[in-house]
C-alpha cells in the first residue's frame, strides 16, 4: 500500500493544494520541500524523514518563502549579487538540522576533496584549509594533471547524525565496535 502511496504523491500533492483553493502555493512549498529532502540526503546522508521531521521542514520552508521570493526579484532586478543568494533548499536543511537536531551550520565538517585525475590520487583538506586546498589544486593543475575539486560532508559525521536521529527516535544507539 506504501508503495501505492508514494507512486501517487505527486497526483496527492496537487489534489490536496486543489481543495486548500490555493494550488500554486502549495505546489510549490511541495517541491521545494522535496528539493531540500533531497539536499538532506545527498549531503548529510539523511533519508526517511518521520512524520513531524517533514513537518518541520515545509513549517521551515513556508516561512522561508516570502524572503526567498524577496531576494530572488533583487537578484533579477540587479539589486542583489548573486553570489550572496542563498538557495532555499539548502539554507532549509541546514536551519532544518539546527531546529531539530541542534546542529549550527558552523559546526558541519566540510571538507574539500582535491581528485587528481591522471594519476588516480585524492587528497582531502578540512574546509579550514581552503588555501592549503586551493595551492594543491594549483601545483597539480601546475604539473598538468586534469583535477577536479568539491566538497562533502566526512561519512563519520553523517554516521553521527544518523546515531542522533536513533537516539531522538528511540531506536537502539549503534556503538561501534
Amino acid at each position: 500500500m506504501s508503495e501505492i502511496r508514494r507512486e501517487n504523491e505527486p497526483q496527492n500533492i496537487r489534489e490536496a493544494a486543489e481543495l486548500d483553493g490555493d494550488v500554486n502555493k502549495r505546489l510549490e512549498i511541495a517541491s521545494y520541500v522535496e528539493w531540500a529532502k533531497s539536499q538532506l540526503r545527498i549531503i548529510f546522508g539523511i533519508e526517511n524523514l518521520s512524520t513531524i521531521e517533514g513537518v518541520k521542514l515545509r513549517n521551515i520552508i513556508e516561512s522561508l518563502m516570502p524572503k526567498y521570493k524577496k531576494e530572488s526579484e533583487q537578484v533579477f532586478q540587479g539589486e542583489m549579487n548573486e553570489s550572496n543568494f542563498a538557495e532555499m533548499e539548502e539554507e532549509a536543511a541546514t536551519i532544518w538540522l539546527y531546529e531539530v537536531y541542534g546542529v549550527h551550520n558552523n559546526n558541519i565538517p566540510w571538507v574539500n576533496i582535491i581528485e587528481d585525475e591522471t594519476t588516480g590520487e585524492k587528497y582531502t583538506f578540512e574546509k579550514l584549509l581552503q588555501e592549503k586546498a586551493n595551492e594543491k589544486k594549483k601545483e597539480l593543475e601546475g604539473q598538468g594533471h586534469e583535477v577536479w575539486m568539491h566538497s562533502k560532508v566526512p561519512d563519520d559525521f553523517k554516521e553521527y547524525l544518523r546515531r542522533l536521529r536513533d537516539n531522538a527516535h528511540g531506536a537502539e544507539v549503534f556503538e561501534p565496535k
